[in-house]
């Protein structure tokens, strides 16, 4: 995930890696350290961007101690990315996260949904999952469900 562009797609919440000391990383952009008027970053900072970042902290001989990665896919992102308009037409969803955490030798990746307001309807969280499940197998990604 830290050399290949998987995830590149997603924008990034939060990073924190522990390893000879603590790393830890707000996902949002700074406006202040833009110099241009006109340039308008993005809220989030995109994975794409931070990965070589990343991967720079992580990489020698020993693997970090842990680490958490929370993605976020806003509803009009992930509508084109599953190719599903029912996404951006939920008006009580902001979006979806990723949260991937990395302790003793395993992965963990969990799913949520961001709502704009209270909602019962758990449909969108099951399909959301069931969206990670089958992007995870496109990108041939191994893993077991829990």
């Amino acid at each position: 995930m830290f050399t290949q562009p998987s995830f590149d797609d997603f924008d990034v919440l939060s990073v924190t890696i522990v390893s000879y000391i603590t790393f830890s990383m707000d996902g949002h952009l700074n406006a202040a350290f833009f110099e241009e008027a006109d340039t308008q970053p993005d809220k989030l900072c995109s994975w794409q961007r931070l990965r070589p970042v990343c991967f720079s902290i992580i990489k020698g001989k020993q693997p970090p101690v842990s680490f958490q990665i929370t993605f976020f896919l806003d509803k009009d992102k992930a509508s084109n990315l599953f190719n599903d308009p029912m996404l951006a037409n939920n008006q009580d969803i902001d979006g979806f996260t990723l949260h991937l955490s990395y302790r003793n030798h395993t992965l963990s990746l969990s799913t949520g949904t961001v709502f704009s307001r209270f909602s019962l309807d758990r449909d969108s969280e099951r399909l959301w999952d069931h969206y990670v499940a089958a992007w995870i197998k496109q990108k041939q990604l191994d893993f077991e469900e829990a």
